[in-house]
């Protein structure tokens, strides 16, 4: 009976074996099936990120190409602006050179007719045309010499232009200018009638300067404040009548100047109230 018995147990012991085993293989079964969808997944996964990383650096090619495209563009328009500066360049050189050539004939056809005129009026008159014409054309000068074509040094300009007006009226030995300038940049539009303005004012500073006098003073000063380009000019010497400011009186010389000073600088002009030659000149920059 024990043998019996034994071998029940014996038998039931094999066959929960058999359930375990059976369980077991049931559970690897399902192990390997999800491993083989995990495995799935991730290679779908892998294929799909190297789908994205391959189309993504097809893109990132093809934005290279077009980058690459534009630089090779935009160096291209770049040389030809660079092109046509140093063309336009040149051109306004040639432009002021030409005007500034074409004054001298004018101012040379000037020196002909003064050699001819005996008439001191009519000889005044060709004069101060010539020192106007020749103020311009210095200003030609120092635009064809300059590298920037948009502005010169006032500074310059006026160092050269006074020092011929002088030797013009004959006066170079007698008056000793003072020069008290900050360097300042103007353009043409602003140049060309700022330098008729100075030559109306150094003639008219010069007018009625006795040639046996020495060492007459004129003191130039030229600054810029708060936006503004500022001119005076002071002289022991000469006359200036404050009356003569006004258009309506026979000064052209001061008419011009009035003229040039509202209306093209759009300035305002001060005189002094004594007899020495004393002007303000006040403009926006």
């Amino acid at each position: 009976m024990d043998t019996s018995q034994s071998e029940e147990n014996s038998g039931k012991s094999m066959q929960k074996l058999r359930l375990e085993n059976e369980q077991l293989r049931n559970e690897i079964s399902i192990l390997k099936q999800e491993k083989r969808e995990a495995l799935e997944k991730y290679y779908e996964l892998y294929r799909n990120m190297e789908k994205k990383v391959e189309e993504r650096s097809e893109r990132i090619r093809e934005q290279n190409k077009l980058l690459k495209k534009e630089i090779k563009q935009r160096k291209k328009t770049e040389k030809e602006l660079e092109d046509t500066l140093e063309e336009k360049d040149e051109l306004l050189h040639e432009v002021h050179h030409r005007v500034k050539n074409n004054m001298q004939l004018v101012s040379s056809l000037f020196n002909l007719h003064l050699k001819e005129i005996d008439n001191i009026n009519a000889k005044n008159v060709l004069l101060e045309s010539k020192n106007r014409l020749n103020s311009i054309a210095i200003v030609h000068e120092l635009f064809y010499h300059c590298e920037k074509l948009s502005k010169i040094q006032i500074s310059r300009y006026i160092k050269e232009l006074i020092p011929i007006l002088l030797k013009n009226h004959g006066l170079e030995h007698i008056i000793d200018v003072n020069y008290s300038i900050n360097g300042v940049l103007l353009g043409l539009s602003r140049s060309v009638p700022l330098a008729l303005v100075i030559n109306e004012i150094i003639a008219n500073a010069t007018d009625d300067i006795d040639e046996n006098r020495r060492n007459r003073k004129l003191n130039i000063t030229i600054k810029t404040e708060k936006g503004s380009f500022i001119l005076k000019i002071e002289s022991e010497s000469g006359e200036v009548n404050k009356t003569k400011i006004n258009p309506n009186q026979n000064s052209f010389g001061f008419y011009l100047i009035s003229l040039l000073v509202e209306k093209q600088l759009e300035g305002k002009l001060e005189m002094g109230e004594d007899d020495e030659v004393k002007l303000k000149i006040e403009f926006p920059i």
